[in-house]
């Protein structure tokens, strides 16, 4: 055996190393999930595999879907208030068992 064999590098086990967010990453991902992005889109974005994403990030898409559902509903109650008839109807139907 050759003497640059025995003092080489252990080696190293296959696949990509383990995927490590950064804080930039992180509010990446809570950006564009509060934009209304998918999870896969923003997987993508990041170049990542989606169950990466939601192994590594999961609290940062589930506080961005909840702040994203939020303001949804906030923007529904506030138009049915101002006198939308329509958005009145489907708070109501949705929200108030109302049919």
């Amino acid at each position: 055996m050759s003497a640059s064999k025995a003092t080489s590098q252990p080696k190293r086990p296959p696949g990509r190393p383990p995927f490590t967010p950064t804080d930039e990453q992180r509010a990446y991902v809570l950006r564009h999930r509060l934009a209304g992005f998918t999870v896969a889109q923003i997987a993508w974005g990041l170049g990542i595999h989606l169950q990466t994403l939601k192994r590594r990030c999961g609290a940062e898409l589930e506080h961005g879907t909840r702040d994203l559902l939020g303001k949804l509903a906030a923007k529904a109650y506030g138009m049915a208030i101002a006198g939308d008839t329509r958005m009145l109807v489907f708070v109501l139907g949705t929200r108030g068992d109302w049919r």
